[in-house]
């Protein structure tokens, strides 16, 4: 196991001398760049990874652990950093986690950038935490900035797609959750993201594609775990927008049941049961989200599965309700 990083370097040039691809200089100085040499530090990152995909409260919490310890490990790590700063960006966006939450993720993105500033996971981390400070042009440069160092990296296009979507620019979300559900095959929530976009801006071409997408992906999830809410959620969403009704409220009833305290699930199965034109039970999920924590009222503004809610005097109470729990 102390090899591991040298049999990597071995490993990836032999890929390019095999492929004979023509790297530059950068290029090549990063893929022999060794991010860490704590093979128990890296193991903890990958770790927290993992964890921070599975888009639920306790893992982000977990997630925020691992990172923790392999920056122990190695406080020079990096990519550690990273992982630190976009579990406190989501904790300060989703789960009101305040000031502190908020100088986290801009202290450990800096970090990062700091450490390694070709580091395209670095650079992603930055522009999302300031995009929680509203610096939007900052975060947009930062986030190009990752997608150029990396093409390949997933959280890049996925946090990008999210800060346009929060913006009302539905098009561009789309199109980079699109580019996020590429590299990422098994992963429903970019593309079921992007199908319910284009479903809203009334794509259905678009929408049928992106919705076949993350029926796959969820179908693949739930065969290695039935109670994995996220995927069964946005498998959910994608199976009626293909017209499977039953079968897309049966997977919305189990999201729910595996995960009843989880905000994600709670709002998707809101935004979903606005489309089956249930609105008792959309507000009645919206409310015991906002109860739990969610604290996103640009999102019940923007978000256009919820639009046949504004007219509605309940929708702008919800939208007092977290707006008075920002200030």
């Amino acid at each position: 196991m102390t090899d591991v990083f040298a049999i990597q370097d071995e490993i990836a040039e032999n890929i390019v001398k095999a492929l004979r691809v023509v790297l530059s200089k950068r290029e090549e100085s990063a893929i022999k760049a060794p991010r860490t040499a704590n093979v128990k530090a890296y193991e903890y990152y990958l770790r927290g990874r993992q964890l921070f995909h599975q888009w639920r409260k306790e893992s982000w919490d977990a997630a925020e652990d691992m990172f923790r310890r392999a920056i122990a490990l190695d406080p020079d790590y990096a990519l550690a950093y990273t992982g630190l700063a976009d579990s406190a960006a989501t904790r300060y966006m989703y789960f009101s986690g305040g000031e502190e939450a908020l100088q986290q993720a801009d202290s450990a993105s800096r970090r990062a950038v700091n450490l390694d500033p070709t580091l395209a996971e670095a650079h992603a981390a930055r522009g999302l935490a300031l995009s929680c400070q509203k610096k939007l042009d900052e975060a947009d440069q930062e986030l190009r900035r990752a997608m150029e160092l990396d093409p390949t990296l997933f959280e890049a296009p996925y946090f990008y797609a999210r800060i346009l979507q929060m913006q009302g620019r539905l098009e561009e979300a789309a199109a980079y959750f699109d580019r996020a559900a590429e590299l990422k095959e098994d992963d429903a929530q970019a593309a079921g993201l992007a199908a319910s976009i284009y479903h809203g801006i009334n794509r259905p071409d678009d929408m049928r594609r992106a919705a076949t997408r993350a029926i796959e992906a969820a179908k693949r999830a739930t065969a290695a775990n039935p109670h994995d809410s996220r995927a069964l959620q946005m498998g959910a969403m994608a199976l009626f927008l293909l017209g499977d009704v039953a079968t897309s409220k049966e997977w919305a009833q189990r999201a729910v049941e595996s995960a009843p305290n989880e905000i994600s699930t709670l709002y998707n199965v809101a935004c979903l049961s606005v489309l089956s034109d249930d609105k008792e039970r959309a507000f009645e999920l919206l409310d015991r989200a906002i109860t739990l924590g969610w604290s996103r009222p640009e999102w019940l503004r923007q978000d256009p599965d919820l639009a046949p809610l504004r007219d509605d005097a309940r929708y702008e109470r919800l939208i007092a309700r977290l707006e008075a729990g920002r200030s």
